[in-house]
């Protein structure tokens, strides 16, 4: 989770939390693993908070060249699609909660649900009859929420070109990340759940 807030042009509070659910993880792995310490930055309006400094870097370069809360939002999560994708990824989904401050109107806040979705084939009946389906197996893989869900919340609130969000991740991609030892302890522990085909790869 990683919240967000600037009081001199937009004056809002954001809060994106961002769940991934890839084949690997079952709900219970991910709750023992979303413990991670957040890393801050400073700057004069805003403060952001996440698990990891080169994303957090990114959604500042973004804040610095005149993007809103939004932008830096975007930008932040699709760094941490490069840097820990076990928190917050293009496979995973999240919910957003906006509070939006207008002096006319009072308050207001938004919701934005778009965590995955299960396969279109299947039922709450299928997961409950097969015990592990949701955890193992093509049935376990939902649908990604958070690419749509990022472009909905940018193109309703956000300020900058989309195009221009994904340059501080494209850059971290080419540059290469060094592998925390969590990162490497995760990969590590769920090895084993890859068949053979994805070993190999």
């Amino acid at each position: 989770m990683f919240r967000l807030l600037n009081n001199k042009k937009m004056n809002f509070l954001l809060i994106v939390c961002t769940l991934t659910i890839p084949l690997l993880f079952s709900p219970l792995e991910l709750c023992l693993l979303n413990q991670a310490h957040a890393l801050s930055t400073k700057a004069p309006q805003i403060l952001i908070s996440g698990p990891d400094d080169q994303a957090i870097e990114a959604g500042l370069k973004i804040h610095q060249a005149g993007g809103n809360l939004v932008d830096v939002t975007v930008a932040t999560a699709l760094a941490l699609s490069v840097t820990s994708p076990y928190y917050a990824s293009l496979g995973g989904g999240g919910f957003a909660l906006l509070h939006l401050k207008n002096f006319k109107l009072g308050s207001k806040v938004k919701v934005l649900d778009f965590r995955e979705t299960a396969p279109l084939k299947t039922s709450p009946e299928y997961f409950t009859q097969n015990s592990y389906s949701s955890q193992k197996g093509g049935a376990a893989v939902g649908t990604p929420g958070i690419p749509s869900g990022l472009w909905e919340l940018h193109q309703k609130y956000g300020k900058l070109p989309w195009k221009k969000l994904f340059a501080p991740a494209i850059q971290i991609a080419q540059s290469g990340v060094q592998v925390s030892s969590e990162f490497s302890s995760i990969v590590k522990r769920t090895q084993p759940k890859l068949n053979s085909t994805g070993l190999d790869m």
